[in-house]
C-alpha cells in the first residue's frame, strides 16, 4: 500500500523546513517538487516491471548523463565495455556501481540488486541545481546539489543507501512497507548496507568507522557560524548530524521511549530509523576484532540474514531484532556470545525482540504521500 518511489535521499521534511528556512533559493523548492513527483513517474507506479527475468543477467553498469535535464535516462556516458568518460562525476558514479555489486557478490553471494544479474542504471546531473539522490526501481538518479546547501550527491554512501532500497524490494516478499516501523527499518536497512559498503571499501573495522550518513553531503557551516554540518544522519549519535539556521535540526531519537508517533513522514521513518540505526551501530563496535571482517562483517551478514528472514512486510523494530539473533547461529562457535550482544544492543535502545512484536505506536494513516 505505501511506496517508497515518491522520496529521495534527503527526506521531503528536510526539504520543506529548509525551504521555508530559506524562500529566496528556489533551487529548494524545485528540489522539493520534483522529489514529490517521484511517485507519479516511477518504473513501479507506471508498471514497468523489470524484475521478472527468464536468465541471469550480468549485473552490467550502465552510466547516463541527464545533462541538467529532467527526462531519464539521458545520454549514454559511460557503459561496461566503453573506455572512461571525460567527466570525472560520471566514472566515480562508475565505480560506485562496480563497488556495490563487488560487495553484494563478495559478502552475501548476491549477483546485483535483484539476485539475478540486473543492469545497474545510473543518472548523474539530473536537473538544475538539484539537491537529492533516488533509486525509482530501475535507475540510480543523482543532481549535483545547489552549492549553497549540498555540495555533492556523488558519495559511495548515498549510491549504496539508495540501491540497497532496491535490494529490499527483492530481498523481502513483497518489499516492506514504507509507514511507520516498517517503513522506519526500510530506511535503517539502507543506512545499514551503505556503512557496510563503505566500510568494507576502506577497509575500516567497526571503532574506526564514522557511521555517518551523507559524510560530505552538505556545503560547510557560513564563516563565524555555530551551525552543525557533519551529514543528514549519525548512526551511532542519532539527533546530532546537523543543527544550523538555515537547516533546522536533526529530529532522529535514539531510544524507543522518544519514538516519534507522527502520521507526517509516513508514520516518521526517515526520523524513527535512528533507532534501528543506533541498535545496529552499538551491536557493530560490541564485536571484537581487529578489521573489518570481523566486525562490520559478521554484523552485516547477520542483518542481512534477518532481513531475508522477515516473514511479513510490515516487521517491527521488535521482530527484527528477533530474527537477527536468530541469524546468529551462522557463526556456530560464536552464536551465543553474539546473541547475548543483539540482546545487549537492543536493549540499550529499548527494543523488545520478538517473533510476533507488532508496531502499536505508529498512528493510522490518512495516505502515503505525507511529508
Amino acid at each position: 500500500m505505501f511506496h517508497r518511489n515518491h522520496h529521495g535521499f534527503v527526506p521531503s521534511g528536510v526539504l520543506l523546513e529548509m525551504a521555508a528556512r530559506n524562500p529566496d533559493q528556489l533551487a529548494l523548492t524545485r528540489t522539493l517538487f520534483n522529489t514529490q513527483q517521484l511517485w507519479t513517474k516511477s518504473a513501479a507506479r507506471n508498471g514497468q516491471v523489470f524484475r521478472f527475468l527468464q536468465n541471469a543477467g550480468t549485473a552490467e553498469r550502465m552510466m547516463y548523463d541527464a545533462k541538467n535535464g529532467t527526462s531519464l535516462p539521458g545520454t549514454r556516458a559511460r557503459f561496461e565495455s566503453d573506455k572512461p568518460a571525460s567527466d570525472l562525476v560520471i566514472n566515480d558514479c562508475f565505480d560506485f556501481l562496480g563497488i556495490i555489486r563487488e560487495f553484494h557478490l563478495k559478502i552475501h553471494g548476491r549477483n546485483s540488486i535483484d539476485a539475478n544479474g540486473m543492469a545497474l542504471k545510473g543518472v548523474a546531473h539530473f536537473d538544475r541545481d538539484y539537491n537529492n539522490a533516488y533509486w525509482n526501481s530501475e535507475y540510480m538518479v543523482t543532481g549535483d546539489g545547489d552549492k549553497v546547501n549540498f555540495l555533492t550527491f556523488n558519495l559511495l554512501n548515498v549510491w549504496a543507501h539508495e540501491l540497497a532500497h532496491g535490494v529490499t524490494e527483492y530481498a523481502v516478499p513483497g518489499g516492506i512497507d514504507y509507514y511507520g516501523q516498517p517503513g522506519a527499518s526500510n530506511e535503517s536497512f539502507s543506512d545499514i548496507t551503505g556503512a557496510n559498503v563503505e566500510s568494507w571499501h576502506l577497509n575500516l573495522k567497526a571503532k574506526d568507522y564514522h557511521c555517518t550518513v551523507g559524510k560530505g553531503l552538505w556545503a560547510p557551516v557560513a564563516a563565524g557560524s555555530k551551525g552543525i554540518r557533519r551529514g543528514l544522519r549519525d548512526m551511532k549519535n542519532p539527533g546530532t548530524a546537523y543543527n544550523d539556521p538555515s537547516l533546522g535540526k536533526d529530529r532522529q531519537p535514539a531510544h524507543m521511549d522518544q519514538y516519534i508517533k507522527t502520521s507526517s513522514d509516513n508514520g516518521g521513518v526517515h526520523w524513527n530509523s535512528g533507532i534501528m540505526n543506533k541498535f545496529y551501530a552499538e551491536f557493530c563496535v560490541s564485536l571484537v576484532g581487529n578489521d573489518w571482517e570481523s566486525t562490520m562483517g559478521r554484523a552485516a551478514r547477520i542483518f542481512y540474514a534477518a532481513r531475508a528472514s522477515l516473514q511479513s512486510s510490515r516487521p517491527s523494530f521488535g521482530q527484527i531484532a528477533y530474527w537477527a539473533s536468530e541469524a546468529c547461529a551462522m557463526f556456530p562457535g560464536e552464536e551465543a556470545d553474539l546473541r547475548a550482544k543483539v540482546a545487549a544492543a537492543a536493549a540499550l535502545v529499548g527494543i523488545k525482540p520478538g517473533q510476533k512484536v507488532v508496531d502499536d505506536l505508529t498512528p493510522v494513516a490518512d495516505d502515503g504521500v505525507e511529508v
